[in-house]
């Protein structure tokens, strides 16, 4: 391998080894009725705009209807927080 590729391909695993750093959310959701549902999309499209991906959900025994996991790209100044 050339010096000059050895170099670029260093370059390339740093910079990917950066882009997959992510942070995690996990939001739960109660909907019992019309107001608790308008609320949980107000927050759900909140956290979307906020580059928040739903990754998973739960349908727990307790006492919300569903818990939602979220992950994005790592960020030093995260927006989001309960």
């Amino acid at each position: 391998m050339f010096p000059s590729s050895e170099l670029f391909l260093s370059k390339m695993n740093e910079e990917m080894k950066m882009e997959e750093e992510w942070e995690y959310e996990i939001v739960p959701i109660r909907v019992e009725n019309t107001e608790e549902r308008r609320r949980a999309l107000r927050r759900l499209n909140e956290i979307g705009k906020d580059g928040w991906e739903l990754v998973s959900q739960i349908k727990p025994t307790d006492n919300y209807d569903v818990i939602c996991f979220f992950k994005r790209k790592k960020n030093p100044n995260p927006s989001f927080r309960k």
